[in-house]
């Protein structure tokens, strides 16, 4: 980003940072297509950078401590999927892969997701000891304790019979985790 700015401040006859002004910073932030977090991103290291030129001296102020962040939309409302479409999630799981054992799997990870709405990296590093009596125990970071979701038996049938995890060799690996 500094590099860009350099470039555009070159393109502008400008060569030192004291000649640098709010409407110089305006007009370079305007050239710039990017997205709400990387805008946020990159107005933080100008306003750093700047800040380190303003207490050297080498410019009057940090103008870009003027510039105001783009907002912040709203976020979107989460929709949960209509039955139709977890249907479907769950027929494309019967075409998934080249055999029945990436189908068995592929429908499992659905199904945990669905029941329990862990993202798909808890799912992945889902330990066996974590199911127990029809219980999904998970430690949260934000309360610092423990949670028990209940899962359907359907759910649970699924984890019962998931096939071991394979190695690249494709033999099956002994582990303590479903994925």
């Amino acid at each position: 980003m500094l590099r860009r700015l350099k470039e555009f401040c070159e393109s502008k006859g400008i060569s030192s940072a004291y000649d640098i002004d709010i409407e110089t910073l305006d007009e370079f932030r305007r050239s710039r297509i990017l997205a709400r977090t990387t805008s946020t991103h990159e107005l933080q290291v100008l306003r750093q950078f700047l800040g380190f030129c303003a207490e050297r001296k080498w410019m009057a102020e940090n103008w870009a401590r003027k510039i105001a962040p783009p907002p912040n939309p709203k976020p979107r409302q989460v929709v949960p999927y209509t039955p139709e479409q977890v249907a479907s999630l769950l027929a494309a799981c019967d075409r998934l892969g080249q055999s029945g054992y990436e189908r068995q799997r592929a429908r499992t990870m659905v199904l945990l997701m669905r029941h329990t709405a862990l993202r798909i990296s808890d799912v992945l590093t889902l330990a066996k000891d974590r199911v127990r009596d029809g219980k999904v125990a998970l430690f949260t970071q934000k309360t610092g304790g423990f949670i028990f979701l209940p899962i359907p038996p359907e759910l649970q049938a699924a984890l019962n019979s998931l096939p071991l995890p394979r190695r690249s060799d494709g033999s099956a690996a002994e582990s303590g985790y479903y994925f």
